[in-house]
């Protein structure tokens, strides 16, 4: 009866590892650019996110699929194959550890390309537009500011400018 329910605790385990495996493993083969929650204090891509994740989890893995191989009963080849979880883990944090990650500390020669100020119920806030060198913009916002930054398009400076001037609108304030 112990050793059925370890079995079952073991291959429970290995499962929920390998689906946990798989919903982190499409975000990151596919490069998905979005970021989930860019209101965060570390707003990072999906696939950054899911990367470091992955990389976490491996060791979880390969212990849980080391475990299902001493307890399963059967050919040795056959055993082998609760190591592919583990393998394509390894690889994509391979990946992610060698590829993706960018050790070196970038310099982040930040060009200013535009200030506006905007204004409501006689609060003003400034927002500062910066090209950076990789030709993408970002964009600076104070503390005491609630801007949803979900609702600004990051394309170019133009763009930038349309969206925080669209919601200033629609809450009833403005930008001069």
């Amino acid at each position: 009866m112990v050793n059925k329910l370890k079995k079952i605790v073991i291959y429970t385990i290995n499962i929920i590892g390998i689906l946990c495996l798989i919903y982190f493993a499409i975000p990151y083969i596919m490069n998905d650019n979005t970021i989930r929650n860019p209101n965060a204090m570390l707003a990072t891509y999906s696939w950054d996110t899911c990367g470091f994740v992955l990389t976490a989890g491996l060791i979880p893995l390969i212990v849980s699929n080391a475990l299902a191989y001493y307890i399963t009963k059967a050919k040795k080849i056959v055993k082998l194959l609760w190591f592919i979880p583990s393998i394509v883990c390894i690889v994509i944090v391979a990946h992610y550890l060698l590829v993706r990650t960018e050790w070196e500390e970038k310099e982040k020669a930040l060009e200013l390309v535009a200030t506006m100020k905007c204004s409501r119920d006689s609060n003003h806030y400034v927002y500062k537009i910066y090209l950076e060198k990789d030709n993408t913009y970002s964009l600076t916002v104070e503390d005491k500011d609630n801007f949803p930054l979900s609702k600004v398009d990051y394309t170019s400076k133009e763009t930038i400018i349309t969206s925080i001037e669209e919601y200033y609108k629609s809450i009833g304030g403005m930008c001069p």
